[in-house]
């Protein structure tokens, strides 16, 4: 129900399309907007094929405006600006909805539906001259009857030479909720990158009709940061646990502001802020009180293609949409259509972006310090889970910073979840098909110093969550996985001149293909440093298992920086590392039952508030 004491934003009769909000709307009393135009941003480095397809001549400005000449044509059916009236639908039962335009000149307007039943139909379509107000162009009719899985979008042709300010999609709807959404960074010594991200918060809330509902504070663990609170920004210093103290914290500060509604981001992450807007509106109007929305997520390396968009783990993590190209319609129509559906029990929202209803949080963030926390909160909490286009972070992917510190990291939390949720529950034979996994990875790849990381990580499960719970700050296991790293570490030096690749032997062929299996890549076999190949490649490949078949020496090189580093076949180190994981098998097996009884009980009373505010000792 609606807190009347609250004021709703948008609710008043104000044009939600201009920097003063000065103008009123004619004939509307109560507009809220659900989505509005997002043009590229120089700052994200955005490609414009992601936010329109011009058809003559038009010119995108600074000003977040878009000038055509007479007879040229902008389509917005791209995955920033289509509308999902399917997901809103679905979700929030949607009874209402129209287009608004802002700009100047005379133009045609009409907006398409497209649906996996019918394809594509005309909705509405109409002539307007723009006088700088902005106006209602067009009413969808009869939503109840929408086909649940359809989006929308709308073209603008120019008729005489046209300046478009701003469009939006609207409703006179009344949202169930107000959130009070308070945004949380959580940030190591990345003073700069944070300091970007806090003036695209100030820039977006200076204007924004949101702003009383939106608060941003910044969770220093590196405490390099000057402790602050200014208007719509607190900095709060901090312990250093990692992400998950961190985050535990911003819980926490959250909670006691009076705040109905979390979003966790990353210091790196950087997001159109359009997008908290977008994520706070469907907070407001969805029926289901436990709804969250996760972010997607776009790699700097390359911006027109998805990473993610949500995940679910299950033995493994398993990225949704993972090469979505976004710039093809097809690809992202038939995405929106397939997220339309509600998300799997077992999926979960990457905390780059994640905004959630705190009064759903049953179990606070598990101290693993960084990597496996947002699983963990993710499956821990019956939040349910919806991805809307657009909405999504641009980021540093995750190839480039695989070490033994986070492969570590990466199968310590995955053998956690198994032993803590009933419903991942795979017994000690599914616990040793994963930590092997992860170890002839690493094996086939050479990556021998990650191998003895991940020996750690299943000795350090198998202590049982005390473990955890005694060392949040995780300051010894770092030191030691710190000076593990020799072969592994990115370094200057300077390579060969003529450094070049030998491959004697095919990892196409699967006969070579099988012999390398049979033999542990090469490691059952006499002299194989002499034959073995040797092979270049870049941050992004060496993760990969395929073209690591028959490698006797594998030289990783960073094209954007110069550094490398260089890993060559060891049979004493595989034996060495290789019995020490069958013995930490065997002890799997024997302890299996009593581990399960242990984390399932353990995890409970280390995810609690009392826990985190017993070890963060939060302070005003």
């Amino acid at each position: 129900m609606m807190d009347d004491s609250k004021s709703l934003p948008n609710s008043r009769p104000e044009d939600p399309l201009s920097s003063d909000h000065g103008k009123s709307i004619k004939n509307i009393t109560a507009i809220h907007t659900l989505q509005s135009m997002v043009l590229p941003d120089a700052g994200l480095g955005s490609e414009s094929e992601l936010y329109i397809r011009p058809h003559g001549s038009i010119r995108l400005s600074d000003d977040s405006s878009i000038y055509l000449r007479t007879g040229a044509e902008v389509h917005f059916n791209t995955w920033f600006n289509l509308f999902n009236i399917g997901k809103w639908v679905r979700f929030c039962d949607l009874q209402d909805l129209h287009l608004s335009v802002r700009g100047a000149g005379h133009v045609e307007l009409t907006i398409y539906m497209t649906d996996p039943h019918n394809g594509r139909s005309e909705i509405g379509s109409q002539v307007l001259s723009l006088n700088g107000e902005c106006k209602t162009a067009i009413d969808i009719p009869d939503l109840s009857a929408t086909d649940t899985q359809g989006v929308l979008y709308f073209r603008l042709r120019a008729l005489d030479d046209t300046t478009l300010n701003g469009a939006c999609w609207q409703t006179r709807q009344t949202p169930r909720r107000v959130p009070e959404l308070m945004l949380v960074i959580t940030t190591y010594q990345r003073e700069q990158t944070v300091a970007v991200s806090m003036k695209r918060f100030e820039d977006f809330v200076a204007t924004s009709v949101l702003a009383p509902h939106l608060h941003l504070t910044v969770i220093d663990n590196g405490n390099s940061i000057e402790p602050a609170s200014t208007g719509k920004i607190t900095i709060v210093a901090n312990r250093n646990f990692g992400g998950a103290g961190g985050f535990a914290r911003g819980l926490i500060e959250a909670g006691e502001q009076g705040s109905t509604h979390c979003l966790f981001m990353d210091d790196d992450a950087a997001v159109h802020m359009d997008a908290v807007a977008r994520a706070w509106a469907f907070l407001a109007f969805a029926h289901d009180p436990d709804t969250a929305v996760a972010g997607a997520m776009i790699s700097n390396t390359c911006k027109w293609q998805l990473w993610e968009n949500g995940a679910i783990f299950n033995n493994l993590c398993v990225p949704q949409f993972t090469g979505t190209d976004l710039r093809e319609q097809d690809q992202i129509i038939s995405m929106e259509y397939e997220t339309n559906q509600p998300a799997p029990r077992l999926m979960y929202g990457g905390w780059w972006f994640f905004a959630f209803p705190i009064a759903s949080v049953r179990h606070m963030p598990f101290p693993f310090f960084v990597r496996g926390d947002d699983i963990s909160f993710g499956l821990a909490n019956d939040f349910k889970i919806v991805r809307l286009n657009g909405v999504v972070s641009f980021q540093d992917g995750f190839a480039g910073k695989e070490s033994p510190l986070v492969m570590y990291l990466d199968l310590r939390n995955h053998l956690v979840h198994h032993l803590v949720f009933p419903e991942l529950e795979v017994g000690w034979h599914g616990l040793t098909r994963i930590a092997l996994w992860f170890f002839l990875k690493s094996l086939i790849r050479l990556h021998y110093e990650t191998m003895t990381a991940l020996n750690m990580a299943v000795e350090d499960v198998l202590q049982g969550p005390d473990f955890f719970g005694q060392n949040p700050d995780f300051t010894e296991r770092r030191k030691q996985l710190a000076a593990l790293r020799k072969n592994e570490a990115w370094s200057d030096r300077e390579l060969p001149v003529e450094l070049s690749e030998r491959r004697n032997i095919s990892f196409e062929n699967p006969i070579t293909r099988g012999l390398m299996k049979l033999t542990a890549n090469g490691h059952l076999l006499p002299f194989f440093r002499l034959y073995g190949n040797h092979l270049i490649m870049s941050p992004e490949t060496r993760t990969y298992v395929r073209p690591a078949w028959g490698a006797a020496k594998i030289t990783v090189i960073n094209p954007e920086t110069g550094q490398n580093y260089t890993v060559t076949h060891s049979k004493s180190a595989v034996f060495r590392e290789g019995f020490r994981m069958i013995r930490n098998i065997w002890r799997l097996y024997r302890a299996y039952p009593k581990l399960v009884t242990d984390w399932r009980t353990g995890y409970d009373k280390l995810t609690t508030t009392d826990y985190w505010k017993s070890v963060l000792r939060p302070t005003k």
